[in-house]
């Protein structure tokens, strides 16, 4: 029979995942967002006119989202290394976990560190 003390642990150990996956989402997001805002700025650098929708989509003709060129920059961009710092404890932390849901769906799934 499990305690409460256990279940209680359980249940602190599952948000703390589920925080930690939600975060690591977020921070994803914000570095993607500032790869994006970085194409968009050098796209009007030398325009007079302002960023509107039609600049983004010439972004994007252009061919200037380039994952490599994206990974490039996130290791030497300066505001980045908070973030990919953060990111990198969040990783450590879910690599290690041996409890929670997640960990036990990616388990049964056989999924790598990609699909997490």
């Amino acid at each position: 029979m499990i305690s409460s003390v256990q279940k209680t642990q359980s249940l602190e150990a599952k948000d703390i995942t589920y925080e930690l996956i939600l975060r690591r989402i977020r921070l994803l997001s914000q570095r993607r967002v500032a790869w994006l805002r970085k194409i968009w700025t050098e796209i009007t650098a030398h325009k007079t006119d302002s960023f509107d929708m039609h600049t983004e989509i010439d972004g994007y003709f252009y061919d200037l989202d380039i994952p490599s060129e994206e990974q490039k920059w996130i290791k030497i961009e300066p505001s980045m290394q908070r973030v990919n710092e953060e990111i990198r404890e969040i990783n450590h932390i879910l690599e290690n976990d041996q409890d929670s849901r997640f960990s036990t769906l990616s388990h049964i799934f056989g999924l790598n560190r990609l699909e997490t």
